[in-house]
């Protein structure tokens, strides 16, 4: 048996649900922090009108008998919040109402169940409503239990409320994630390329963001622009990523000796930037986003930018993750188009090296 609030709730099933205090009342209060549109919002601009309004509530703990307990509630501002409320309770009994898998109970304390009688139809008529030992639901009755006051010692018949059972089956995860992949069998490196000097890093950086800062410029950048916007967007990606030991000069190098490589080694293939894969393989989904894919009409390539500036070829664990990874996009890219994926290349633009991968029988 589990107890949770309402809101813990959400997503959850049991084969019975039972819901209680339903005889609990609206609460709502105009004091306190609310948020609130001063107008319309705009989709260009959706926090423009959005403000934070505070009301602080002047008598401490004395919550009654103060005049204000009285006229508060009903002003503009306290109908508003007591709708707000009741709304909010409205989501909360649908999240109760479909948890059950089976069965639902209502436990009804004998006093008025407030909060379900919030629950009404268009015509301002309760949904649900129990009276005389029945409990009507949609047009449907339903006879309502009582506990016994005494210990009934005869058994309940078998099976009253749950499902037959039945075998459990065992599946693989419903979500396959590239990124965290790695490869069994044979992963070797079969050429490597430098394409340019190993850029100098100052200090101690942090390589996770010096990664998504390369990531980032090396999706965006286009070497026919002017030099001078290059740098000032390396220099706002560098600052926005925290990695201020590297100079934007270096993410402009880079980005010219990648695309010379590309140009020298595939002409003028597509080049596909930050290309998101998703594609159902059996029972299973596979889903992620290529650094870069290159299309020649015929077959695919794909490249992973990685900034770990060591050499792949020594580095069993990142090897075999990347092998694992691009092993996945393959396999979607040939389930969705019916091509090939002919090369697999790691970019690493701090060690200035493009290395190129084969995967020999991994799965």
């Amino acid at each position: 048996m589990q107890v949770l609030t309402y809101h813990q709730a959400k997503g959850l099933e049991w084969p019975i649900t039972v819901l209680v205090e339903l005889e609990s009342k609206a609460k709502g209060s105009p004091f306190g922090i609310v948020a609130e549109d001063e107008s319309p919002p705009d989709w260009r601009a959706p926090l423009a009108a959005r403000v934070l309004r505070y009301w602080p509530w002047p008598y401490g703990e004395q919550q009654v008998g103060v005049g204000l307990d009285v006229s508060a509630p009903a002003s503009p501002q306290g109908i508003e919040a007591l709708a707000a409320e009741r709304l909010e309770r409205t989501r909360l009994l649908y999240v109760g109402m479909t948890r059950p898998r089976d069965h639902l109970v209502f436990a009804l304390t004998g006093q008025p169940a407030e909060w379900l009688d919030e629950l009404t139809g268009d015509d301002g008529a309760p949904l649900v409503a129990a009276s005389s030992g029945v409990v009507s639901v949609g047009g449907r009755r339903f006879e309502v239990r009582t506990p016994s006051p005494a210990c009934d010692s005869t058994p309940p018949a078998a099976g009253e409320f749950v499902r037959p059972l039945f075998e459990r089956t065992a599946h693989p995860p419903l979500r396959l994630r590239p990124s965290a992949t790695a490869a069994d069998g044979i992963v070797a490196v079969v050429e490597t390329i430098s394409v340019g000097p190993r850029i100098a890093l100052v200090g101690d950086p942090d390589l996770q963001a010096l990664g998504e800062a390369f990531h980032r410029f090396l999706a965006c950048d286009d070497p026919s622009i002017d030099p001078q916007t290059r740098r000032e967007v390396a220099t706002d990606m560098l600052s926005r990523w925290g990695a201020l030991q590297v100079n934007p000069n270096y993410l402009v190098a880079v980005s010219d000796r990648f695309h010379s490589f590309l140009s020298g080694r595939f002409g003028d293939s597509a080049r596909l930037r930050e290309w998101p894969v998703h594609a159902a393989v059996g029972m299973q989904t596979i889903g992620g986003r290529i650094d870069l894919l290159i299309d020649d009409g015929n077959g695919f390539v794909v490249i992973d930018h990685k900034s770990f500036p060591g050499s792949m070829a020594l580095d069993e664990s990142r090897l075999r993750s990347f092998a694992g990874q691009v092993a996945l996009y393959s396999r979607a890219l040939e389930e969705v188009t019916g091509r090939l994926c002919r090369e697999f290349w790691v970019h690493q633009p701090v060690a200035g090296v493009m290395t190129r991968v084969e995967l020999l029988g991994a799965q």
